[in-house]
């Protein structure tokens, strides 16, 4: 999710990776690997089994791709998945993905108080 060089040592089962420049947007495959913005957002739809996530009921990394793989902005991209949130939801879809978006999202900043500042939406974030 974080924009910059990433470089990951061989672990377990997880390969070596990197060093690999990673923008905001990022990109996604059609197995359920990504990096940045886009696969924050797919994994609002895979969910995420090792941090015992469920995300979407029914999605899955080819649901995640059809979806955002074409996307080029955060706004496409969360106009699409909150759709298919409140399709599958119903009424109440956006706590849900609210839910979904603040145990998957990886905190950046703490405020004066020193509370974590969770996800928000980008139709809702003030523009400096």
């Amino acid at each position: 999710m974080i924009p910059g060089w990433h470089y990951g040592w061989e672990c377990g089962n997880q390969p070596e990776f990197g060093p690999e420049l990673v923008d905001e947007i990022g990109w996604i495959d059609n197995k359920g690997k990504g990096v940045g913005l886009k696969f924050f957002y797919a994994q609002l739809i895979m969910g995420d089994k090792v941090d015992t996530i469920p995300g979407l009921p029914g999605g899955g990394p080819a649901k995640a791709y059809k979806t955002l793989a074409s996307c080029e902005t955060e706004e496409e991209m969360y106009e699409k998945v909150s759709l298919l949130y409140e399709e599958k939801i119903g009424p109440d879809w956006f706590d849900y993905f609210t839910e979904q978006a603040n145990l998957l999202w990886m905190v950046r900043e703490v405020s004066e108080e020193g509370d974590p500042i969770l996800f928000v939406p980008p139709i809702h974030r003030q523009v400096p």
